[in-house]
């Protein structure tokens, strides 16, 4: 019985770094697929950090560092076959100025961070051990992407939709209307596409939201209370519109 038991706790002990390494492949994997299928600019909203010295540079047993997954979006998202980057780098006029963002500035720092930066103790493994599951995945992301890459091609990313749809969503949105239904400068009536109206209400929320709060009598960009208030109208808006779309 008390070699059994022990036989166990050493199978387990070996099939640790295995565990750790199949978990972050397949969170990165997750996320990737996000990119493909879902939204780009929908991973700004939670990163709200004003230096690179603040970014998370600890791998987790359960995940890998925030900086380094927020690098890897940042890669995924400069790839040709997506062209995200520099669709929600612009200003909604569709201008070659970039959106004065500390939000992209600290994308574009994780993206240049050099691997020795990242570090990884685990709980449960000696400190050799650690340095070995990192380096192992380090070593395997780019196989990562690669799978994602293959699996999701052909699939079209709606920057194109992204690019004609959004300085549209967001003049609704600065005058408090749903963007349920699009009435374009040509005349054109139609629906928001899914992909372009989250990705345009994400970055109205991180970048315009003053221009929803300048339209309202009595309203202060300044006032703390007053954005988290609009910035949590801005989001129900949102999923009126997705509703109303899904209908």
């Amino acid at each position: 019985m008390v070699q059994r038991s022990c036989s166990r706790l050493v199978r387990r002990d070996l099939l640790r770094p295995v565990g750790t390494l199949a978990d972050w492949a397949v969170l990165l994997l997750l996320l990737h697929r996000a990119f493909c299928s879902i939204t780009a600019c929908f991973w700004l909203w939670p990163r709200q950090r004003h230096s690179s010295d603040c970014l998370g540079v600890l791998f987790k047993d359960s995940h890998p560092a925030t900086a380094f997954r927020i690098g890897e979006h940042v890669r995924f998202l400069k790839s040709k076959e997506l062209g995200w980057w520099d669709e929600i780098s612009k200003r909604a006029n569709g201008g070659s100025q970039h959106t004065p963002s500390h939000y992209l500035t600290i994308m574009a720092e994780a993206e240049g961070l050099p691997k020795d930066t990242f570090t990884f103790q685990s709980h449960f493994k000696s400190a050799l051990l650690s340095e070995v599951i990192l380096e192992t995945f380090l070593l395997a992301v780019g196989e990562v992407s690669r799978v994602v890459k293959e699996t999701f091609a052909g699939v079209p990313s709606e920057t194109g939709s992204f690019h004609d749809q959004r300085s549209v969503i967001e003049k609704y949105l600065s005058f408090g209307v749903v963007p349920s239904r699009l009435v374009f400068p040509n005349g054109a009536v139609q629906p928001p596409n899914i992909v372009a109206l989250l990705n345009a209400a994400n970055l109205f929320y991180l970048e315009r939201l003053d221009s929803l709060i300048d339209n309202i009598d009595g309203g202060r960009p300044d006032c703390l209370e007053c954005r988290a208030l609009w910035a949590e109208t801005v989001e129900m808006w949102t999923s009126k519109a997705l509703e109303d779309i899904a209908r």
